[in-house]
């Protein structure tokens, strides 16, 4: 997890393939202290090698310490094989 001493929010979401996505959908969720943000990030048709999801400071919160941790889910997902790069964006208070 990501846990960081300052409360803050998480602004974004940003999701890279090392392969192209050719069927399916792969999801990045966004969870503090276990719980799901709502903040997610999506691969699919639209979206085939990169995508980025923004949101307004105060949205995604968090206090000094929480843990910060993201979930992939796939369904149908093609390649067989790619690398995901995740990156996570916050901004303290």
């Amino acid at each position: 997890p990501l846990v960081l001493p300052f409360a803050g929010s998480v602004t974004a979401l940003m999701v890279g393939m090392s392969s192209q996505q050719t069927a399916g959908s792969l999801t990045v969720k966004g969870y503090i202290s276990e719980s799901a943000s709502g903040l997610e990030a999506t691969i699919d048709s639209e979206n085939r090698l990169t995508v980025e999801e923004t949101a307004s400071v105060g949205s995604y919160g968090f206090e000094a310490g929480e843990p910060i941790t993201l979930r992939i889910s796939t369904t149908g997902w093609a390649p067989t094989s790619a690398d995901a790069f995740v990156m996570v964006e916050v901004a303290g208070e």
